[in-house]
Parts: C-alpha cells; sequence; structure tokens
C-alpha cells in the first residue's frame, strides 16, 4: 500500500506540464501589438526629438511604420538595395524592435544614452527576462576614451540600485564573417559578445533570472555607438515572465502528497 501512494503521488507530479513552459507573459513584446503590466516606458532621446541625422538612431522602429530607419540597422540586400553591405533587420522582418547606432554624433545628447521600461510586478516572484539581440560591426572597446561600442541592460527592483542582466563585450582579437540575406558574405573585425557568444546579424535568445520581488520592476538600458558603419545593436521580444501561480500551487501540493505519503509507515 505504501508503494502504491508513493507511486501515484509521483505519477500526479509527472503529469504537470512543466512549470517553465507555463508562465505569464508580463513584459513587455516588441513584436506584439500591446504589453501587459508596463507603467511606462521613457527614452532621452526620442523623448527630446530624436537626433537630427537620420543616419542616427537610438529607439524603437518598424518596417513600413516608422517614419524613417537608420539605414545601418536595415539588411536592404534581397531586394530594395542589393549593394547593401550592413544591417540586421532584413525585408521580411516586420516586427517592432529596438535599434542603436551611432550615438557619439556631435548632437545635444550625452555619448552613452538610456531608455527604459517600468513594470508592475506585484504579486509575481522568480521573475525572468529574455530577449532576441544581434549585432553587426567592426567594433571599438577603447575604454576610457570615449569611443567604446556596448550596451548594458540592467534592472532594479522598487528604486533599489541597479543590476546588471546584459552587458556586452568586443572581442578585439576575433573577426567574424556575417551573411546578409542575399547570401553576400562580408568579414570584419573585433565581433560584439554577449556572455562569450559572439552576436551576429541573426538574431539569438539570451536570458536571464532577475533576483528578489517587490512593486515595480525597471530595466534600464544604457548603449553606446561611435559610427553610422556599424549596426550596433539590435534586439526584439524583450519580455518579463513569472511561473504561473496556479502550475506552481500544483507542483507544490505534488510534492506534499509525495512528503505525506514517505510519513506513513506501519507500526
Amino acid at each position: 500500500m505504501k508503494r502504491f501512494a508513493i507511486t501515484a503521488a509521483l505519477l500526479s507530479v509527472m503529469a504537470l506540464p512543466a512549470v517553465t513552459n507555463a508562465t505569464n507573459i508580463i513584459g513587455f513584446d516588441l513584436v506584439g501589438s500591446g504589453s501587459q503590466n508596463l507603467i511606462s516606458y521613457s527614452n532621452e532621446v526620442t523623448d527630446a526629438g530624436g537626433y537630427s541625422s537620420a543616419g542616427d538612431g537610438f529607439g524603437i522602429y518598424q518596417r513600413g511604420v516608422s517614419a524613417s530607419i537608420p539605414f545601418a540597422l536595415l539588411d536592404d540586400s534581397l531586394s530594395i538595395f542589393p549593394g547593401d553591405t550592413l544591417g540586421i533587420i532584413d525585408e521580411n522582418n516586420t516586427g517592432r524592435f529596438f535599434g542603436v547606432t551611432d550615438t557619439i554624433n556631435g548632437d545635444i545628447f550625452p555619448d552613452t544614452v538610456s531608455a527604459s521600461w517600468v513594470f508592475d510586478i506585484s504579486g509575481f516572484n522568480n521573475l525572468s527576462v529574455s530577449l532576441d539581440i544581434g549585432a553587426m560591426g567592426d567594433f571599438e572597446d577603447a575604454v576610457g576614451f570615449g569611443e567604446e561600442d556596448f550596451f548594458d541592460l540592467s534592472y532594479s527592483i522598487d528604486g533599489g540600485p541597479l543590476m546588471s542582466l546584459f552587458r556586452s563585450f568586443v572581442d578585439e582579437d576575433g573577426s567574424l564573417t556575417y551573411t546578409l540575406s542575399d547570401g553576400d558574405m562580408f568579414t570584419l573585425d573585433d565581433p560584439m559578445t554577449l556572455d562569450g557568444v559572439i552576436l551576429s546579424n541573426m538574431l539569438q535568445t539570451f536570458s536571464a533570472d532577475i533576483l528578489g520581488s517587490g512593486s515595480e520592476l525597471t530595466l534600464t538600458l544604457a548603449a553606446q555607438g561611435n559610427g553610422g558603419s556599424e549596426a550596433t545593436m539590435v534586439f526584439q521580444n524583450l519580455i518579463v515572465r513569472a511561473p504561473e501561480p496556479a502550475m506552481l500551487a500544483l507542483l507544490t501540493l505534488g510534492l506534499l502528497g509525495i512528503s505525506a505519503t514517505r510519513r506513513k509507515r506501519p507500526v
């Protein structure tokens, strides 16, 4: 009887969907038409009217919707501009994306610029963040000389200290061959890396956990790029997730069932 009870409890847990697959999306999906739990979004560049040159950029863009998009962010090689040699968002990608290029450009803004998203996370725990990132260019890592190419996505909870989620680095000893959508390939030195992975013009998904809980989560993107011939960084699908409370409750009950059956011992 004891063996049967333990087995039944185990089966009840095994039958549950994986908690990581049962999630509430409580973040801001840049590809989607809206957001959930987003309290505010601010961008020091676009809020002040943007850059004076259409080739410089720091903000949210979308093909066919935005009045202009910095050319370095777009891969138009397939049909729009067959001679294109640089870009990340190809002609088939019509979703919203955040792009950064040439922030060191002589305008009134500082070289390093930032944007922030604030989310209501009341009642949520065990949060994580994921996003799809790409970069293309011959980057610089000239720390201390004002010419560093980088991006840093950090978070804070309820106004606490900023904690880094994703910070890029430049591999000044490496090179990478990038392939545009028309098949043409271009090899550039000094690619950008993230978590030891070389970034390319093909978007890659990265994720990280957020430590702590509270009422408001602020995600802050700080970035800098020093040339219009570099698509410093592009990302899509900025999403904050938390496990389904119902799934956590079911899993807890299942585990408690196992624990309870193990306590029953014959006298």
